[in-house]
Order: C-alpha cells, then sequence, then structure tokens
C-alpha cells in the first residue's frame, strides 16, 4: 500500500496464524484512562473559567506572541 506522496505505509507483520499482530491491549487501556482523566482535568478546570466572577467572566485573552528571527 502507497501513501499519498507515494511512500509505502508500514504495516503492523502477521503472526503465526497469518492474521495482524493485535494490539498491546495494556498500553491501549491506559492511555485510554489517562486521556480520560485528562479531558476530565481540562473540563474542570474550563468550568471554574466559565464561572469565574469578574468583568472578562466567560472570556479568556491570550496575549499576542512575537516571533524573532526566521
Amino acid at each position: 500500500m502507497l501513501s499519498t506522496c507515494g511512500a509505502p505505509i508500514p504495516q503492523a507483520p502477521p503472526d503465526q496464524q497469518g492474521g495482524q499482530v493485535p494490539p498491546p491491549t495494556g498500553l491501549v487501556v491506559a492511555l485510554n484512562k489517562r486521556s480520560k482523566e485528562a479531558e476530565s482535568a481540562f473540563l474542570g478546570v474550563y468550568k471554574q473559567l466559565i464561572e469565574a466572577p469578574g468583568k472578562s467572566a466567560g472570556r479568556v485573552q491570550v496575549p499576542a506572541m512575537s516571533y524573532h528571527g526566521t
């Protein structure tokens, strides 16, 4: 199989029975749990920002970044 740039797309090596190698289940479960925990933490902070009192409640201003060089 080739990618859009013409390079071959690496495939998982077949196992002894001729099928595909199963993903490392423990790693997948751990990454899924970590992702859900990170999402929950982000949403908790976001909710606190939205509910914070003040004239800019619900509105977060991000300072402009300047790039030097290039």
